[in-house]
């Protein structure tokens, strides 16, 4: 609509210019502009609320819920100190390790079934 606008100004600026319509024409074109620069900022935000939910749910999450699961397993399997030091976590580090690799393929399967290609 300001495209129009602007081609219609300069197409018939020097009628507009010979009857004085220019302050009505400024008039128009100023709020076309006002509601495209309203209809980018409402865009913009829009984007911006996009974003922060993309950035939580796509890119921390697989980690907080990696973190977790690793977290819970070491707590059950390896409640006491005794059985980290008899094998010195080696156990515990392999296992958390599995965990790490389950976890990473599961999101990658759940991103390819959506359609998310990061």
């Amino acid at each position: 609509r300001l495209q129009w606008v602007h081609s219609r100004i300069r197409v018939h600026a020097e009628a507009m210019a010979f009857f004085g319509g220019g302050s009505k024409e400024e008039l128009v074109a100023t709020n076309r502009l006002d509601d495209l620069i309203r209809q980018m900022g409402k865009r913009l935000f829009a984007k911006w609320k996009y974003d922060i939910v993309h950035g939580a749910v796509i890119r921390e999450a697989p980690f907080l819920v990696q973190w977790l699961v690793r977290n819970e397993y070491g707590q059950r399997a390896y409640a006491d100190d005794k059985a980290v030091v008899a094998d010195q976590g080696v156990g515990l580090a392999s296992g958390q390790g599995y965990i790490f690799e389950v976890t990473n393929k599961a999101f990658d399967c759940i991103g390819s079934v959506l359609g998310i290609f990061e």
